[in-house]
């Protein structure tokens, strides 16, 4: 949020974006809640919000990790600390490395049933890489890949930003080659190195347990199981390890229904299909579980009162 401000970006000042624009809100935000926040900060400010935040941040705005990072041995050496420390950052979402040949992929994993905003993906990717390679001169990062379709003034866009963009990507990761991650960091530090770890380490374990609710628990089994056909409640409660009246019983406890759940879950997924990428309806239904495409036209225009035809030629 400093960045922003910092960069000109005008801030809604009502609720949460203006309690966190104060710095006056909570220290850890709801996942849910987070994106939606997000959302209306991109609808106030414009696409390419995550782009000018991503661009504003320099050393030192992501606090303890910059100088833990900073110390560590080599590249590789941060991805495993920042993989092993992730919730200092995000509960649901972490690094992970895999090998390309003679290039390393810096994949983003993200283990909620919500999907994060675009324009907050491209905002984690270039604060990475950007940060990282402050971080470590030596490490040259070569490409960022997203799995959401290309904006339309993408070129507008990214005309600031350093390092290529290819969307429709399978993952979301930035690529560097193999020998930069494995490369001596010329600043490495192993004093500081260990006592920053030691004091991340309390940190995370000062932190409550990370413990999914039951809503949460049945959006991601029906996230999961939910391409070609839709799961039953019965289904979904023995995959759970529960029985259907108790799986019951603690949705509404929760104060939720599974039926309103899936129909939720669907919904919010309609929208994101249809506006972050380029499958077709026919596709898109399939992936929602609808035996035919004009089931998901029907329920479409009743999540939002449009047609995805519609819902996709508005978005930017």
């Amino acid at each position: 949020m400093a960045a922003l401000l910092a960069d000109g970006v005008v801030v809604p000042t009502d609720g949460l974006l203006g309690e966190l624009r104060d710095s006056s809100g909570p220290a850890r935000v709801p996942l849910a809640a987070g994106y939606d926040a997000w959302r209306a900060l991109e609808a106030a400010t414009g696409r390419d919000v995550g782009v000018r935040a991503a661009l504003a941040m320099d050393q030192g705005a992501i606090d303890l990790a910059d100088y833990l990072v900073g110390a560590c041995r080599d590249l590789s050496d941060a991805i495993e600390i920042l993989h092993h420390h992730h919730r200092l950052f995000h509960d649901l979402a972490y690094f992970r490395v895999t090998r390309d040949g003679d290039m390393a992929r810096l994949v983003v994993t993200h283990e909620g049933s919500v999907a994060p905003p675009p324009s907050m993906v491209e905002w984690a990717l270039l604060t990475w890489a950007t940060v990282l390679r402050g971080l470590m001169p030596g490490v040259r990062f070569v490409e960022a890949r997203c799995r959401h379709r290309a904006p339309r003034e993408h070129a507008t866009l990214l005309a600031r930003v350093p390092l290529p963009f290819t969307f429709e990507a399978a993952e979301n990761e930035v690529l560097a080659r193999w020998e930069d991650v494995h490369a001596p960091n010329p600043r490495a530090d192993a004093r500081l190195r260990g006592l920053l770890l030691a004091q991340a380490g309390r940190l995370v374990a000062e932190l409550p347990p990370l413990e999914l609710s039951v809503v949460e628990r049945v959006r991601h089994e029906v996230a999961r199981r939910l391409r070609g056909g839709v799961p039953s409640a019965e289904d979904v409660a023995q995959s759970l390890h529960l029985s259907p009246r108790t799986l019951r019983r603690r949705l509404e406890a929760e104060g939720a229904a599974y039926s309103e759940l899936l129909d939720r879950l669907r919904a919010d997924e309609a929208r994101r299909l249809v506006t972050e990428t380029t499958l077709s309806f026919d596709a898109i239904s399939y992936e929602l579980g609808f035996a035919q495409t004009a089931s998901f036209h029907r329920a479409f225009r009743r999540w939002t009162g449009s047609t995805a035809s519609a819902a996709r030629a508005a978005t930017p």
